[in-house]
């Protein structure tokens, strides 16, 4: 829309000029839409559809229908990685809170501890647990009524309330390669290296997920390591394929009916679209690399 906000009246006149199909939408359906969705939202789908001449015109016989029906995909498979993500968040998780608190089991706060962490991670760590923290979780709230005297509530209890990225922050912070191996492993990654820097392409994914960000076409900063038992296609591995990929490899060391679990959802999602969106499904699998699964992405 430029610098200057217009009327959606005037969204609908300049994608008209720019030569959108509006084909049978009625205009109530079409201002519903655009007060649903939004002109500026719905821009990130129809990137790809402009001509490539510098112009803001589209491609001879863009519909309106594909560009919106395109939206909805990602929107769908959206969801489903935010679920699994999720999946992957408690596991993970879960894993650094039991490995280091069993090796450390003197130290039920360990993470303030720079025996056990970066210094730099320690001297940052107050700024997190914060008294506004303490207020907003009522399990760290209720344990510092019941223990004044205490700086930091266990890691049990303090780390369940930290966000997917925080809490690969701590683990890039154990100072101990054991530990840190033993997590990675559970997972079927080795070593360290690559297992952080798959996570760190995770993070990426479940932080646009989370603001609702376009995933279609959308490429990491840097390309994942090889897995051993992924087939990558002409070796991209840059793109949502890979780490749907990626995700279904770590759900596999998971729980097999989970991965079994996402595999179906995502190939339900992608063969509805393809039946009544075959526009959009085409476009999205081009850009995307991602098209109906076969039974198992990981070799």
């Amino acid at each position: 829309m430029g610098n200057i906000a217009i009327s959606i009246d005037k969204q609908i006149e300049k994608l008209i000029s720019r030569g959108i199909d509006f084909e049978d939408y009625s205009e109530q359906k079409i201002k519903e839409i655009l007060l649903d969705i939004g002109y500026y939202r719905l821009g990130f789908y129809w990137y790809d559809l402009r001509r490539k001449d510098g112009s803001h015109e589209f491609i001879e016989g863009t519909k309106f229908k594909t560009i919106v029906d395109l939206y909805y995909l990602d929107n769908d498979i959206r969801y489903i990685l935010t679920k699994y993500l999720n999946r992957i968040e408690v596991n993970f998780r879960t894993s650094v809170v039991y490995f280091v608190s069993i090796k450390f089991k003197e130290d039920p706060i360990w993470f303030s501890n720079t025996s056990v962490m970066s210094q730099a991670f320690v001297d940052d760590f107050p700024k997190h647990y914060s008294e506004d923290f303490k207020q907003k979780h009522f399990v760290i709230k209720n344990h510092h009524l019941n223990h004044p005297d205490c700086t930091y509530a266990p890691a049990w209890k303090t780390l369940e309330n930290f966000p997917f990225g925080s809490l690969f922050k701590i683990y890039e912070s154990v100072q101990e390669t054991e530990i840190k191996e033993r997590i990675s492993e559970k997972l079927g990654i080795k070593p360290i290296d690559k297992f952080e820097r798959i996570f760190r392409g995770l993070v990426h994914l479940r932080n646009r997920c989370a603001h609702g960000a376009i995933l279609y076409n959308y490429y990491l900063p840097k390309s994942l390591p090889t897995i051993p038992k992924i087939e990558y296609i002409d070796d991209k591995r840059h793109n949502l394929r890979v780490l749907i990929q990626v995700i279904e490899y770590i759900l596999h060391h998971i729980s097999c009916n989970r991965k079994q679990d996402f595999i179906n959802e995502i190939n339900k999602c992608l063969s509805d679209f393809q039946e009544k969106c075959p526009e959009a499904y085409l476009i999205y699998s081009k850009k995307s690399g991602l098209n109906i699964l076969q039974e198992n992405l990981v070799v």
